[in-house]
């Protein structure tokens, strides 16, 4: 779906890493993906880019390295992560131990 339209139409054969970053960088800057989307994206990209080095299309995969430096040129927003506090543990746990019917 996200690559179909973009990188989606060019020969394997022609994909340069070029390409790769314009498309990472449209998916971040225009459609204001999050990296673990794009992250994501590039998992399935990589592999599918892999299997045509392994076939002979290609001499290398030209997405080696381009969510790196994806990730270093952009500022994602990411929110800060806390620590449960002792009572929403204790909360958490007393909710875990309660029998499903119980809740329903």
């Amino acid at each position: 779906m996200f690559a179909k339209n973009d990188i989606g139409k060019l020969r394997i054969s022609t994909l340069k890493k070029s390409d790769v970053k314009r498309f990472y960088n449209k998916l971040a800057d225009e459609r204001g993906l999050q990296a673990s989307t794009i992250d994501s994206i590039h998992t399935v990209l990589h592999q599918v880019l892999d299997m045509a080095v392994d076939d002979a299309y290609i001499r290398a995969n030209p997405s080696d390295g381009v969510l790196k430096e994806l990730k270093q040129s952009h500022v994602f927003q990411t929110e800060k992560r806390r620590a449960l506090t002792q009572a929403e543990q204790e909360l958490l746990l007393n909710f875990l131990r309660t029998p499903i019917s119980a809740v329903l």
